[in-house]
């Protein structure tokens, strides 16, 4: 029994070992020849991220409170900020209004936010002017697809529930701006009252979209399923930024759907 006991001690010992080393060999690999090789060589680890619980609103999605311009103005230089700009108010209009920006609407909106306006303002007053509401009264219907996913995602991000047969009576358009609005409804609570809880939720509504919808983006970082690399990159930058992404991603995904 004791040469029993002392084997299995020693087997103990060796699987504690061999971790040991596997993890040291992990950190080495993702140092040296990055984390997208060390998965091939490893296996992906799995990601200690989670959801955190949907709070509920208790402001509008309009609030200015959750802003961070300090920390806008501080991490990146002019020029950076006007050619990150120039690229968003770019992809907004294609997946927004379905077209490209003209020269005069993009100087207008480049001066727009040279004065400090946000991001989340820009598109709210494209979604909100009349170009928009005439696409929202003559526009499309909601096939299937969308309304699935529009179902799932409530249900799953935003811990809301909704009927589909009522989805599928709505207009695309206003459906794309009502499921967005719902969206910074949550973010801006989830900030307000702890941004790393807002940082987990992204980092998991990206990785799950990256994970399931990875062929309708074009953009390698929104195709990685890693909720640790979506995280990252969201800590890196002004929140306006990160949550301009939660917007583009959104209706990229409802445009594919539904071809509107």
């Amino acid at each position: 029994m004791k040469k029993i006991i002392a084997g299995m001690m020693l087997v103990g010992v060796m699987t504690s070992a061999q971790a040991d080393f596997m993890t040291e060999a992990r950190k080495m690999s993702d140092k040296f020849l990055g984390t997208d090789i060390s998965d091939k060589i490893f296996g992906k680890k799995e990601s200690t991220i989670k959801l955190p619980a949907i709070p509920k609103v208790d402001k509008k999605a309009t609030s200015t409170k959750s802003y961070d311009m300090k920390r806008d103005e501080s991490t990146l230089k002019k020029e950076d900020a006007q050619k990150y700009n120039i690229a968003f108010l770019e992809e907004l209009y294609q997946v927004v209004r379905r077209k490209e920006i003209n020269d005069n609407d993009l100087a207008k909106w480049m001066n727009v936010m040279g004065q400090n306006a946000g991001r989340e303002g820009v598109y709210r007053a494209l979604v909100l002017d009349e170009t928009y509401r005439g696409l929202e009264n003559f526009g499309s219907g909601v096939n299937e697809q969308t309304g699935d996913f529009v179902v799932n995602y409530f249900a799953e991000f935003l811990d809301r529930t909704v009927k589909k047969e009522t989805i599928l009576t709505s207009n695309i358009y206003m459906l794309k701006r009502v499921v967005v609005e719902n969206t910074l409804e949550i973010n801006d609570a989830l900030i307000f009252n702890d941004k790393e809880k807002f940082y987990d939720w992204y980092a998991v509504f990206s990785a799950e979209m990256g994970k399931r919808y990875g062929t309708r983006f074009s953009n390698k970082l929104r195709k990685l399923d890693s909720a640790e690399r979506h995280r990252a990159w969201a800590k890196s930058v002004p929140t306006q930024y990160v949550k301009s992404e939660i917007i583009l991603k959104l209706h990229i995904l409802m445009n594919s759907f539904s071809g509107s």
